[in-house]
């Protein structure tokens, strides 16, 4: 039996000076049954002759602001600007 899994977007990552492709990127699928089905035919598989892995990506939180660390900044510009 053939499974169609409906994907939505594939983003290929490249380096930004050479514009050539980092060897990974990303698919969004159609839904969560969708991406899980994907994930389990296709990881571990040989595609165009190059083993593939294939995982769900995750999501990266982005730093906190210190704001004891933007006190301290705004404070030393003032004292150089005195």
């Amino acid at each position: 039996m053939l499974s169609v899994c409906v994907f939505i977007i594939a983003r290929l990552i490249k380096d930004s000076q050479t514009q050539r492709p980092k060897g990974f990127g990303f698919v969004t699928f159609e839904s969560e049954d969708d991406a899980q089905k994907a994930m389990k035919a296709l990881d571990g598989k040989i595609v165009d002759g190059r083993l593939i892995f294939v995982e769900a990506a995750k999501e990266v939180e982005s730093p906190a602001t210190d704001m004891n660390t933007v006190t301290k900044l705004d404070e030393n510009t003032q004292s150089l600007q005195d």
